[in-house]
Order: structure tokens, then sequence, then C-alpha cells
């Protein structure tokens, strides 16, 4: 081709649409793949612009067309930045989420692996997976509380909940509060039971630190119901307690 505009088809499907004069290539034009996928620029060393077809926008370097790879900006539908390094279903950098959350870290296959920085103040280390915290992580919270365990869907599943101030959560979660069975440390004492809505409630078991210990019902994290207490000294009450506060 001397001159003019020429659409060159591959083999495989993709095709690629060029600018020529006297036998050169002036423009880079624009390259088709039959996913749908369409980059301006043919170049591996030059910043490409990579549309896909669900929106997001790729710039930077490419050398393969599966993949991105080399330094870029990848900017996502959804308003998910990431700056980097790209490879083969990988990468490295800092993203900006679409929340104005930062995570540093890797990804692989489509998952992130690093620290997210939340704007409060917030700090999570672990997974992301389609932007929400997933599987074993450790959140420290601005106040100075730690939560070490289990995540699904952003939300604390089961792990451990240290408290600033030294007491101590073990159990597990719905809703962000202690719900279901749980084992919590305080001032010595130590209640293992049944919990909701970050309440004891149900039945459980109260051990104070001068060895009494109460087995039986629990309500809005006071003792009421049928129950028994055991005093250190061997003696044993047994019956109906009504609006007890155990913890002291």
């Amino acid at each position: 081709m001397e001159n003019g505009k020429g659409i060159i088809h591959f083999k495989k499907g993709d095709k690629w649409v060029t600018k020529w004069k006297k036998g050169l290539l002036v423009d880079q034009g624009k390259y088709y793949f039959q996913e749908g996928i369409v980059k301006i620029n043919h170049s591996l060393s030059l910043n490409n612009n990579i549309y896909f077809n669900n929106g997001d926008l790729y710039q930077g370097q490419l050398i393969t067309k599966e993949n991105q790879n080399g330094k870029g900006i990848l900017y996502c539908q959804n308003g998910t930045v990431l700056d980097g390094e790209f490879g083969i279903n990988e990468g490295k950098g800092t993203f900006y989420l679409n929340d104005g959350k930062k995570f540093v870290g890797n990804y692989i296959n489509n998952e992130l692996n690093g620290i997210l920085y939340f704007n409060n103040g917030d700090i999570y280390k672990g997974k992301l997976k389609d932007s929400k915290m997933e599987g074993i992580g450790s959140y420290y919270f601005k106040n100075g509380d730690k939560f070490i365990g289990l995540f699904k869907n952003s939300l604390r599943e089961k792990g451990i909940l240290n408290y600033l101030n030294g007491n101590q959560y073990i159990g597990t979660f719905t809703n962000e509060k202690n719900n279901g069975y749980g084992i919590y440390l305080i001032n010595k004492n130590k209640y293992e039971g049944e919990w909701k809505n970050n309440l004891k409630s149900g039945y459980g078991i109260y051990y104070w630190d001068n060895g009494d210990k109460y087995e039986g019902e629990f309500k809005e994290d006071k003792i009421e119901g049928i129950g028994k207490i055991i005093f250190n000294n061997g003696t044993e009450y047994e019956g109906e307690f009504k609006n007890y506060i155990c913890e002291g």
C-alpha cells in the first residue's frame, strides 16, 4: 500500500486500521481485538490507550493483547483508578477506589492483596475482592482497637477483637456486631456463651476472678432468667435471677 487508509485482517480475527503514505506507516491507527477491545496506538513501548468493552480505559505500556504489561494507569468504569505496574493477570501499585479509599499492594487474578487506607484513619491489611475485604485479614481501628480474623463482603465474620483497654472478644459476628457464640475477657473476668447485637443474651457462663461462677440465662448484658451461681466457698444458689449485673 502506497497511500491512504488500510485495514490489516489477522487470521485470529483481529484487525488493524492504519494510514500510509508512500509505503510508510504514518498513523498508528486503531487495533480492534476480536473480544471487542479497541486499542489506540499499536506500540510496545509508547503509551497506549486501550478501551475495553465494559467501559474501562487503560493508558500505558503494553506487551500482549490479553493483559496489560508494563507501567500505566487503569481507569475502571466503577470509578476505581489503578496506578502502577501491570502484567499477565497481575500487577502492583496504588489503587484509588471510587469511595475515596486508597489501596497499596499487589493484584493477582483480579484479587488485591496489601494495605487499605480508609478516610477515617482505619487501616486494613489483607485481600480485597471486587473492592471488598474478603478472607483472612487484620483491621486496625483509629481508636486503637484491632481485629484479626475472617471477612466476607467487607464485614467481620469471625475472629479476635482486641480492645485498646485490654478487653478481648473471640467469636462470631453479624453486621459488625458480636452475634452468636463468643468468649469475652474483661477485668480478669470471663464470659463464654451466646451474644446478640453486642450484648450477652441467651445461655452462657460467667467466671469472676475471685472464683465465683454463674451458669444460666442472660438478657441484654445482664444475668436474667433461670440459672445457678456457685460461690468460691462452695455455696450454690439455683433459681431465677433478674437484672443482675455481673461485671465488676
